[in-house]
């Protein structure tokens, strides 16, 4: 974006606005109507929130990605050009899932999260063989983690189990702890 002229760089974002948000309603239309049981309860938006926030570590990793190639932001209009619309579509893909796919969104969220933790231990070892500065691992990880929460949300998503969440064959996975209070 350097030495473009400033009236470009907002038409540029104004067009990235506008294009992101009408991809996300797309997507969210795409759905259908929600169930009764499913527009009462917040697994939908737990799940939108949930993509927003891959999004958002996405939106890290290309970041630090382009830094890494010589590409720096020189300002914030540069990081909205690509950040916006990943924030909508992710957004958008998770309130879809939660909408549509409820049976899916436990399995998504674990294999994206497990994606997530392969994917910067990963990068932190490839970013320090690839890169001699003390940021190498760092921006490794970054970059590792964003891949690896694409791929295990992606693969979490696909071999996730269907049916019905009410069938009583499947147990809900448990987890409790104690907390011991003085009083």
């Amino acid at each position: 974006m350097y030495g473009v002229p400033a009236h470009m760089r907002r038409e540029n974002s104004r067009y990235a606005i506008r294009a992101s948000v009408t991809l996300a309603l797309s997507l969210v239309a795409l759905c259908g109507s929600p169930k009764p049981a499913t527009a009462q309860n917040l697994e939908a938006l737990a799940a939108g929130a949930a993509g927003l926030g891959a999004g958002v570590w996405w939106t890290m990793s290309i970041a630090s990605a382009r830094a890494r190639s010589g590409t720096v932001l020189y300002e914030i209009d540069d990081i909205f050009s690509y950040a916006l619309p990943v924030g909508a579509v992710s957004f958008g893909a998770g309130l879809a899932l939660g909408l549509s796919e409820e049976e899916r969104v436990g399995e998504t969220l674990l294999g994206g999260a497990v994606g997530w933790g392969v994917g910067f231990a990963v990068g932190w070892v490839v970013g320090d063989a690839i890169w001699e500065d003390p940021a190498g691992p760092w921006a490794g990880s970054v970059i590792g983690a964003g891949v690896g929460l694409l791929a295990g949300s992606l693969t979490g998503f696909l071999l996730a189990e269907t049916g019905s969440v009410e069938d009583e064959s499947r147990s809900p996975l448990t987890l409790g702890f104690t907390l011991p209070l003085p009083w």
